[in-house]
């Protein structure tokens, strides 16, 4: 299960550099559709690929500070590695629950300078 205050917004741990903003919005507005695509491999039943597109994900989402969807990530190419549909099922609706946090806390999130 995914740690504790699972309802905080997830903000990035370079969202005060100036140079990385740019490439965590950009990070953060295709989470949604990159979920979807894991979302949809899960009802086909493609393991490897989800595997694939989750490490993938996980390694993003390490590069761009956000450690705890990059865990989430981890823990689904565990499970599909594994070729375990239960198991993959609840890593990727965890992965999902850490993914709308980390949008909420782009959203939330106050302007620079503020």
């Amino acid at each position: 299960m995914i740690e504790a205050e699972d309802e905080k917004p997830i903000v990035s741990l370079l969202a005060d550099d100036p140079i990385e903003r740019p490439r965590i919005e950009a990070f953060v507005l295709a989470l949604s559709d990159r979920v979807d695509a894991l979302q949809d491999l899960e009802q086909e039943a493609d393991f490897s690929r989800i595997a694939a597109h989750a490490r993938a994900l996980g390694d993003e989402a390490e590069r761009h500070g956000f450690p705890l969807l990059a865990r989430a990530s981890a823990r689904s190419v565990d499970a599909a590695s594994a070729r375990d549909a239960q198991d993959t099922r609840k890593a990727l609706v965890a992965l999902t629950e850490v993914a709308r946090r980390v949008r909420l806390g782009h959203r939330g999130a106050p302007p620079p300078g503020f």
